[in-house]
């Protein structure tokens, strides 16, 4: 998950209603738009693009509305797919009574599969004559509706536990899921029958990703401690770890503590390689680890990343891919630690993917940070550094509320469908209004 995606959900919504946040957009995320090799900027272009956004909202509130244009367009030369950054574009074009390009930002989100209720939004008041504007508003629309083949697997009666994460046993058949703000693990038995598996203690922070060693019997959770997380106190704010259970009895075995640093950190999703090996990520410092053979390090991944999340490894276990939520997804050769930013489609947006799975040479994406959720299955390439197709394999379920992390079963995929992260208040408790339901794991068929 990503406390960052939580942040980008508020962050839409206020874009959809007109209002213009100033520091949001520095939680915002970016496509992977630019021939594999060539990604030379990464993090520069993110923090460069968030300079100019501020610079472009500051002049869009002085009334400057050709230098909120300039600005965003700016912005969106260096992150060419970045939906947020288009649809300002698109409204700055508008407001400046320039229809056809303003037509041609949204007709780009359009073609990335994205919907917005445009019609909804004063500021494109100017451009509703134009002659694509009708059939637009019906694409955007039709784009909101359900693509529903995915149906519920399991659902855990326990509405507080905040669900993150989801992880199978292929021994026994038993699924395990973690919770945030439960900070703890429940386990889903073949008889129908759920559990605590671990439950909560003193030095375990909320439960994000987890994965299954099952010729091992080992259960890898990933853990860390959110100003948010309940429980928290300022010593350890802001910590995270790595802990391994056994996955019979649940008794720990081993923890292995993050280093220290000046900033945030939480480990966030896990991949097994064959070996035992199991790769971890960091959405707040941009790390990646790996515990091997009991011993826990950082990988020195170059360029450095901005926001990884979910992780998996490769189907020759050469190389990790990783979806960065601000950058797209990327494969670090696991040799030279080489980050290579992933070649797609000018029409295949890979920016706010959460969860990330392989099922033979597709990835599939839990994509949370766009409009609407939705689940992309990614075609590699031969040589696995670009994407050959793409295909939405879920959208906008109605079960769906901000989808997290899955697993691949055989030939289906299962996944946290309601995370239920847009009710986390900033002290750690449910939001005026929100209505907490039982967390839901969801079961998508997959080819053969």
């Amino acid at each position: 998950m990503s406390f960052r995606s939580a942040v980008l959900f508020a962050f839409v919504l206020l874009s959809l209603c007109g209002a213009l946040p100033h520091s949001l957009i520095a939680e915002s995320t970016e496509s992977a738009a630019t021939p594999a090799g060539q990604a030379s900027l990464f993090t520069e272009a993110v923090d460069q693009s968030r300079v100019l956004a501020g610079q472009a909202f500051a002049a869009r509130d002085s009334g400057d509305v050709a230098t909120f244009v300039d600005r965003m367009e700016e912005a969106l030369r260096l992150r060419p797919n970045h939906p947020q950054i288009l649809y300002y574009c698109a409204i700055g074009h508008a407001e400046a009574n320039a229809t056809e390009p303003a037509m041609a930002r949204l007709g780009r989100l359009a073609e990335m599969g994205l919907g917005y209720p445009i019609s909804e939004e004063r500021s494109f008041e100017s451009i509703r004559s134009a002659e694509g504007w009708p059939a637009l508003v019906q694409q955007m629309s039709d784009h909101l509706e359900p693509t529903t083949h995915s149906e519920v697997l399991f659902r855990l009666d326990v509405p507080e536990l905040l669900p993150e994460g989801v992880a199978y046993d292929t021994k026994t058949g038993r699924h395990f899921v973690g919770g945030i703000r439960g900070r703890e693990v429940w386990v889903r038995e073949t008889n129908g029958e759920s559990r605590v598996f671990v439950s909560s203690r003193p030095e375990m922070g909320s439960v994000f990703g987890l994965i299954a060693d099952a010729d091992r019997r080992v259960l890898c959770v990933a853990t860390a401690w959110m100003a948010q997380t309940p429980g928290v106190s300022e010593a350890v704010q802001n910590t995270s770890a790595l802990f391994c259970f056994d996955l019979d009895s649940g008794a720990e075995i081993a923890r292995y503590d993050l280093p220290e640093s000046d900033g945030p950190q939480i480990l966030n999703d896990l991949c097994l390689a064959e070996g035992g090996d199991v790769f971890a990520t960091d959405n707040q410092s941009g790390a990646v680890y790996r515990l091997s053979n009991g011993h826990f390090s950082q990988l020195q991944v170059t360029p450095s990343l901005a926001s990884p999340q979910g992780v998996v490894l490769g189907p020759s276990e050469k190389r990790l891919y990783i979806a960065d939520y601000s950058l797209g997804i990327v494969a670090v050769d696991l040799e030279t630690e080489e980050a290579t930013r992933l070649w797609a489609p000018d029409a295949c947006c890979l920016i706010g993917i959460d969860g990330l799975a392989r099922h033979g040479r597709e990835l599939l994406a839990i994509q949370n940070g766009v409009s609407p959720h939705r689940i992309l299955g990614l075609k590699l390439s031969e040589e696995g550094l670009s994407i050959e197709s793409t295909r939405v394999l879920e959208k906008a379920h109605p079960e769906f509320d901000e989808p997290t992390l899955g697993t691949v079963v055989g030939n289906e995929f299962h996944y946290v469908a309601n995370s239920q992260w847009p009710s986390l208040a900033d002290d750690g408790g449910v939001k005026d209004g929100y209505e907490l339901r039982p967390p839901t794991i969801l079961r998508l068929p997959l080819a053969d």
